[in-house]
């Protein structure tokens, strides 16, 4: 895991048990996010993208499997080292002076913890299970926990839902519940994220100020309302200000403008990019809405069939795409200002009980050649951080 990530995503798969037989959906997937990076998803509806991001908060339904996989959160700092310590940092057995200094901050390492080198940085270890990262800076190291989501107990998981990732959902009225008030549901989000007061009033000043920031009218009325008495794009802002409500490391937006009309969908896209520039956050957008990807990512991942076939800055994906299925992604955009129609792309995505073999594009791909029906190929580097999975020279 790079020091500078806060998320790391590797080789996920993911399914679902159905009266057909199961559904093989994320097929390998892998994705980092670094810190105070913006990054993108893409892809067409039922290309994986909100198990992806169901799969980080473990809030996936009842008959889906994590089959294997890794999602690693790295959370906040724990404690720093001076660069005096590098000497202490060889592959075995963690060093004495190093097994103090975390003891001395209270960190349970075992005895028998081991240091393995991961990239530019260190792991602890502890039967097999990575505990601490250690991430050397121009000053010295610092030390952060690296907890693996998967394997979490239902006291960290909440831990990490209430102050570490935010979700804006993709349907707010399935996410608001409709028997309570939505003054009673933001005192409950304000007082289980940490903010804790014990007046009601204080509650209701937090909300009044976050509904001011995502530029709902009337905060008084909207506190006071049942969700069906709010408009789709008033719940959507309840939506997004609950979510940003307390400091969180990481944002993810799953296709939030989904069940909006075109000019609140515009409202809610400003919205959020608005938030993302004013605060610190690391941020997952999800969209089929490529136009409004391109206005506020650094980085965009391009998913088909369960698994990521491009990634690549946000400039290069618009500019240069190279797998075929971005190339059709990129025709499939409306040209309003002439030029002819959008080609978009022939076929469907995949059947997931029965999916094709190696690449998963293969059977609607125009350059789709022997090897791609029988070998899945690996995401290759071709310079300026620009990875592809295809076997297409």
């Amino acid at each position: 895991m790079s020091k500078n990530s806060v998320l790391e995503i590797e080789d996920l798969n993911v399914g679902y048990n159905t009266y057909r037989g199961f559904s093989d959906v994320l097929d390998d997937l892998n994705l980092t996010l670094k810190k105070g990076e913006k990054i993108g998803v893409i892809g067409e509806s039922g290309c994986g993208k909100t198990t992806t991001m169901k799969s980080i908060h473990q809030i996936l339904s009842d008959n889906a499997v994590i089959k294997s996989g890794k999602i690693y959160f790295n959370g906040d700092e724990l404690f720093a080292l001076d660069r005096s310590y590098e000497k202490y940092l060889e592959k075995g057995p963690i060093h004495t002076e190093l097994q103090d200094t975390f003891e001395e901050n209270d960190l349970s390492v075992p005895s028998k913890s081991k240091l393995s080198k991961e990239g530019d940085s260190w792991a602890v270890k502890s039967k097999g299970t990575v505990r601490y990262g250690i991430y050397q800076t121009e000053n010295g190291m610092i030390i952060k926990p690296r907890r693996d989501v998967l394997k979490m107990k239902k006291k960290e998981l909440m831990s990490l839902r209430r102050r570490h990732v935010s979700m804006i959902p993709q349907d707010p009225t399935a996410s608001l519940n409709p028997l309570y008030k939505v003054k009673t549901q933001m005192k409950d989000v304000l007082k289980y994220s940490g903010e804790t007061t014990e007046e009601i009033e204080d509650y209701k000043e937090r909300s009044i100020e976050l509904f001011d920031e995502v530029a709902l009218t009337d905060p008084e009325r909207v506190l006071d309302s049942y969700p069906f008495q709010l408009s789709g794009g008033m719940r959507q802002r309840v939506c997004i200000a609950m979510s940003v409500a307390v400091a969180k490391d990481i944002l993810i937006a799953d296709e939030p403008t989904t069940n909006l009309d075109v000019t609140i969908q515009d409202q809610v896209l400003r919205l959020i990019r608005d938030i993302l520039e004013e605060r610190d956050f690391s941020a997952i957008f999800v969209s089929q809405a490529l136009g409004a990807v391109r206005k506020f990512v650094d980085r965009i991942y391009v998913v088909y069939g369960g698994t990521v076939v491009e990634s690549a800055s946000t400039s290069r994906i618009f500019t240069d795409p190279k797998h075929p299925y971005t190339v059709g992604l990129m025709e499939s955009i409306p040209k309003l200002t002439g030029g002819g129609f959008s080609v978009g792309i022939a076929g469907q995505t995949p059947d997931y009980v029965d999916a094709p073999s190696g690449c998963r594009f293969h059977p609607r791909c125009p350059d789709a050649k022997d090897r791609c029906k029988e070998e899945k190929p690996d995401l290759v580097d071709l310079g300026n951080d620009h990875y592809v999975a295809c076997w297409r020279d």
